[in-house]
Protein backbone atom coordinates (compact mmCIF):
# COMPACT_ATOMS: atom_id res chain seq x y z
CA UNK A 1 0.00 0.00 0.00
CA UNK A 2 2.64 2.39 0.84
CA UNK A 3 4.39 1.43 -2.64
CA UNK A 4 1.01 2.24 -4.42
CA UNK A 5 0.80 5.61 -2.56
CA UNK A 6 4.52 7.02 -2.99
CA UNK A 7 3.57 5.73 -6.83
CA UNK A 8 0.60 8.01 -7.13
CA UNK A 9 2.58 10.85 -5.59
CA UNK A 10 5.61 10.27 -7.96
CA UNK A 11 3.06 10.28 -10.75
CA UNK A 12 1.02 13.61 -10.44
CA UNK A 13 4.74 15.11 -9.08
CA UNK A 14 5.67 13.88 -12.89
CA UNK A 15 2.60 15.27 -14.76
CA UNK A 16 2.75 18.82 -13.25
CA UNK A 17 6.94 18.95 -13.28
CA UNK A 18 6.52 17.69 -16.99
CA UNK A 19 4.13 20.70 -17.26
CA UNK A 20 5.98 23.42 -16.12
CA UNK A 21 8.63 22.45 -18.40
CA UNK A 22 6.21 22.68 -21.35
CA UNK A 23 4.52 25.90 -20.34
CA UNK A 24 7.66 27.94 -19.72
CA UNK A 25 9.18 26.24 -23.53
CA UNK A 26 6.25 27.47 -24.65
CA UNK A 27 6.23 30.91 -23.23
CA UNK A 28 9.90 31.51 -23.96
CA UNK A 29 9.37 30.81 -27.64
CA UNK A 30 5.97 33.68 -27.58
CA UNK A 31 8.49 36.10 -26.11
CA UNK A 32 11.40 34.72 -28.66
CA UNK A 33 9.62 34.04 -32.19
CA UNK A 34 10.35 37.58 -33.53
CA UNK A 35 14.11 37.06 -32.83
CA UNK A 36 13.86 33.75 -34.96
CA UNK A 37 12.26 35.92 -37.05
CA UNK A 38 14.43 38.55 -37.39
CA UNK A 39 17.77 36.85 -36.51
CA UNK A 40 17.72 33.19 -37.73
CA UNK A 41 15.19 33.15 -41.00
CA UNK A 42 16.27 35.78 -43.15
CA UNK A 43 20.18 33.72 -42.20
CA UNK A 44 21.93 32.25 -45.66
CA UNK A 45 20.92 28.36 -45.91
CA UNK A 46 23.28 26.14 -43.54
CA UNK A 47 23.01 22.94 -41.36
CA UNK A 48 23.08 25.37 -38.53
CA UNK A 49 20.32 27.19 -39.54
CA UNK A 50 18.25 24.29 -40.48
CA UNK A 51 19.21 22.35 -38.02
CA UNK A 52 18.50 25.39 -35.02
CA UNK A 53 14.36 25.53 -36.77
CA UNK A 54 14.36 21.80 -36.83
CA UNK A 55 15.37 21.22 -32.89
CA UNK A 56 13.13 24.13 -31.86
CA UNK A 57 9.94 23.06 -33.41
CA UNK A 58 11.14 19.10 -33.00
CA UNK A 59 11.47 19.68 -29.59
CA UNK A 60 7.85 21.69 -29.14
CA UNK A 61 5.89 19.93 -30.98
CA UNK A 62 7.19 16.62 -28.87
CA UNK A 63 6.55 18.29 -25.54
CA UNK A 64 2.84 18.77 -26.86
CA UNK A 65 2.89 15.10 -27.59
CA UNK A 66 4.07 13.98 -24.25
CA UNK A 67 1.20 16.25 -22.79
CA UNK A 68 -1.30 14.07 -24.47
CA UNK A 69 0.88 10.79 -24.76
CA UNK A 70 1.88 10.56 -21.06
CA UNK A 71 -2.12 9.49 -20.37
CA UNK A 72 -1.52 7.06 -23.25
CA UNK A 73 -2.06 3.79 -22.10
CA UNK A 74 0.56 2.16 -24.26
CA UNK A 75 2.72 2.39 -22.11
CA UNK A 76 5.72 0.16 -23.70
CA UNK A 77 5.54 2.04 -26.37
CA UNK A 78 5.38 5.56 -25.21
CA UNK A 79 8.52 5.21 -23.23
CA UNK A 80 10.28 3.57 -26.19
CA UNK A 81 9.34 5.99 -28.62
CA UNK A 82 10.33 9.24 -25.87
CA UNK A 83 13.71 7.46 -25.26
CA UNK A 84 14.66 7.51 -29.06
CA UNK A 85 13.24 10.99 -29.39
CA UNK A 86 15.26 12.52 -26.54
CA UNK A 87 18.51 11.01 -27.71
CA UNK A 88 17.77 12.66 -31.17
CA UNK A 89 16.95 16.04 -29.59
CA UNK A 90 20.14 15.70 -27.73
CA UNK A 91 22.40 14.94 -30.60
CA UNK A 92 20.78 18.07 -32.66
CA UNK A 93 21.48 20.25 -29.73
CA UNK A 94 25.24 18.90 -29.22
CA UNK A 95 25.93 19.64 -33.57
CA UNK A 96 24.51 23.12 -32.74
CA UNK A 97 26.62 24.04 -30.11
CA UNK A 98 29.78 22.62 -32.09
CA UNK A 99 29.59 24.87 -34.57
CA UNK A 100 29.06 27.46 -32.23
CA UNK A 101 32.40 26.62 -30.79
CA UNK A 102 34.02 25.86 -33.68
CA UNK A 103 33.09 30.07 -35.06
CA UNK A 104 34.39 31.15 -31.55
CA UNK A 105 37.51 29.48 -32.58
CA UNK A 106 37.86 30.82 -36.26
CA UNK A 107 37.48 27.14 -37.49
CA UNK A 108 40.76 25.94 -35.92
CA UNK A 109 41.45 21.96 -37.26
CA UNK A 110 42.56 21.32 -33.74
CA UNK A 111 39.52 22.43 -31.90
CA UNK A 112 37.34 20.90 -34.76
CA UNK A 113 38.53 17.43 -33.99
CA UNK A 114 38.59 17.40 -30.53
CA UNK A 115 35.17 18.81 -29.90
CA UNK A 116 34.17 15.74 -32.93
CA UNK A 117 36.14 13.59 -31.00
CA UNK A 118 34.13 14.40 -27.77
CA UNK A 119 30.68 14.23 -29.45
CA UNK A 120 30.77 11.26 -30.80
CA UNK A 121 32.50 9.36 -27.79
CA UNK A 122 29.21 11.33 -25.42
CA UNK A 123 26.71 10.83 -27.83
CA UNK A 124 27.92 6.98 -28.60
CA UNK A 125 27.77 6.22 -24.69
CA UNK A 126 24.74 7.97 -23.63
CA UNK A 127 22.97 6.19 -26.91
CA UNK A 128 24.08 2.89 -26.04
CA UNK A 129 23.03 3.67 -22.33
CA UNK A 130 19.58 4.84 -23.19
CA UNK A 131 18.98 1.36 -25.52
CA UNK A 132 20.06 -0.89 -23.00
CA UNK A 133 17.95 1.14 -20.02
CA UNK A 134 14.95 1.29 -22.50
CA UNK A 135 15.34 -2.47 -22.15
CA UNK A 136 15.82 -2.87 -18.82
CA UNK A 137 12.64 -0.54 -17.46
CA UNK A 138 10.62 -1.29 -20.40
CA UNK A 139 9.01 -4.72 -18.79
CA UNK A 140 8.59 -2.56 -15.65
CA UNK A 141 6.14 -0.51 -17.56
CA UNK A 142 2.54 -0.24 -16.84
CA UNK A 143 -1.08 1.51 -16.85
CA UNK A 144 -2.24 2.98 -13.66
CA UNK A 145 -5.67 3.35 -13.62
CA UNK A 146 -5.48 5.42 -10.47
CA UNK A 147 -2.49 7.46 -11.13
CA UNK A 148 -4.16 8.22 -14.72
CA UNK A 149 -0.54 7.57 -16.43
CA UNK A 150 2.20 5.10 -16.63
CA UNK A 151 4.66 3.96 -13.76
CA UNK A 152 7.63 2.47 -13.48
CA UNK A 153 8.11 -0.64 -11.29
CA UNK A 154 11.58 -1.71 -12.56
CA UNK A 155 14.50 0.47 -12.17
CA UNK A 156 17.57 0.82 -14.01
CA UNK A 157 21.11 1.82 -12.62
CA UNK A 158 22.01 2.42 -16.47
CA UNK A 159 20.07 5.38 -16.25
CA UNK A 160 22.40 7.64 -14.58
CA UNK A 161 24.71 6.95 -17.28
CA UNK A 162 22.44 8.21 -20.05
CA UNK A 163 22.19 11.84 -17.82
CA UNK A 164 26.31 11.44 -17.32
CA UNK A 165 27.51 10.71 -20.11
CA UNK A 166 25.87 14.02 -22.48
CA UNK A 167 28.25 15.99 -19.45
CA UNK A 168 31.94 14.41 -21.25
CA UNK A 169 31.43 16.88 -23.84
CA UNK A 170 29.65 19.59 -22.40
CA UNK A 171 32.68 20.21 -19.77
CA UNK A 172 34.87 20.12 -22.91
CA UNK A 173 32.38 22.82 -24.74
CA UNK A 174 33.00 24.76 -21.23
CA UNK A 175 36.97 24.06 -21.15
CA UNK A 176 36.86 24.87 -24.90
CA UNK A 177 35.30 28.67 -24.16
CA UNK A 178 37.21 29.21 -21.04
CA UNK A 179 40.20 29.25 -22.61
CA UNK A 180 38.45 31.18 -26.09
CA UNK A 181 37.59 33.94 -23.89
CA UNK A 182 41.66 33.76 -22.40
CA UNK A 183 43.19 33.57 -25.76
CA UNK A 184 41.26 36.83 -27.12
CA UNK A 185 42.62 40.03 -26.92
CA UNK A 186 40.28 42.12 -24.80
CA UNK A 187 39.27 45.92 -24.23
CA UNK A 188 41.06 46.33 -20.70
CA UNK A 189 38.04 47.96 -19.19
CA UNK A 190 36.20 44.73 -20.32
CA UNK A 191 35.52 42.48 -17.54
CA UNK A 192 36.38 38.85 -18.10
CA UNK A 193 33.16 37.50 -16.33
CA UNK A 194 31.20 39.73 -18.86
CA UNK A 195 33.01 37.96 -21.46
CA UNK A 196 32.55 34.52 -20.52
CA UNK A 197 28.97 34.95 -19.86
CA UNK A 198 28.99 36.38 -23.68
CA UNK A 199 30.29 33.35 -24.55
CA UNK A 200 27.96 31.08 -23.38
CA UNK A 201 29.67 29.97 -19.98
CA UNK A 202 25.97 31.07 -17.73
CA UNK A 203 24.49 28.09 -20.47
CA UNK A 204 26.54 25.35 -19.89
CA UNK A 205 26.61 26.26 -16.25
CA UNK A 206 22.24 26.12 -16.37
CA UNK A 207 22.61 22.40 -18.24
CA UNK A 208 25.27 20.88 -15.95
CA UNK A 209 22.31 22.03 -12.83
CA UNK A 210 19.73 20.64 -14.88
CA UNK A 211 22.08 17.63 -15.57
CA UNK A 212 22.91 17.05 -12.02
CA UNK A 213 19.21 17.09 -10.71
CA UNK A 214 18.19 14.78 -13.80
CA UNK A 215 21.16 12.76 -11.99
CA UNK A 216 19.79 13.23 -8.60
CA UNK A 217 16.26 11.87 -9.19
CA UNK A 218 17.85 8.71 -11.22
CA UNK A 219 19.83 7.63 -8.18
CA UNK A 220 16.92 8.16 -5.96
CA UNK A 221 14.53 5.75 -8.66
CA UNK A 222 16.74 3.23 -8.52
CA UNK A 223 15.04 2.53 -4.80
CA UNK A 224 11.78 4.51 -6.26
CA UNK A 225 11.67 3.46 -9.55
CA UNK A 226 8.42 5.78 -9.78
CA UNK A 227 10.63 8.27 -10.10
CA UNK A 228 12.34 7.51 -13.02
CA UNK A 229 10.52 10.00 -15.59
CA UNK A 230 10.32 12.98 -12.71
CA UNK A 231 13.06 15.28 -14.45
CA UNK A 232 13.12 13.62 -17.71
CA UNK A 233 10.24 15.91 -19.75
CA UNK A 234 11.16 18.97 -17.31
CA UNK A 235 14.97 19.19 -18.09
CA UNK A 236 14.30 17.89 -21.49
CA UNK A 237 12.10 21.37 -21.89
CA UNK A 238 14.39 23.28 -19.52
CA UNK A 239 17.34 22.33 -21.82
CA UNK A 240 16.35 23.78 -24.76
CA UNK A 241 15.36 26.53 -23.99
CA UNK A 242 18.61 27.85 -22.49
CA UNK A 243 19.83 26.70 -25.60
CA UNK A 244 17.59 28.97 -27.81
CA UNK A 245 18.04 31.47 -25.86
CA UNK A 246 21.63 31.15 -26.17
CA UNK A 247 21.80 30.42 -29.71
CA UNK A 248 19.85 33.54 -30.46
CA UNK A 249 22.21 35.59 -28.47
CA UNK A 250 25.21 34.32 -30.31
CA UNK A 251 23.39 35.00 -33.49
CA UNK A 252 22.66 38.18 -32.16
CA UNK A 253 26.59 39.01 -31.46
CA UNK A 254 27.45 37.82 -34.99
CA UNK A 255 25.19 40.82 -36.48
CA UNK A 256 26.35 43.41 -34.44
Amino acid sequence: MDFAIAALHDAQATRYLSAVGFVVLVYDYVLTVHEEVRLVWPAPRSVAKWAFIVNRYFVISVQLVVAYAIVFKGCKHFVFGCGMLAITSVGIANILVLHRVVILWDHRALILKIMVAGLVFGFSAQLIAIVITLLNITPGVSWSSTAGMCILTQPSRVLLVVWASPMLFELLVLVSMVLNALDRPRAVHQQLTRALHRDGISYFLAITVLRIFNLAVSATAIRRPSQTFLGVFFVWAMTNTVLNRSLLSFRRAELE
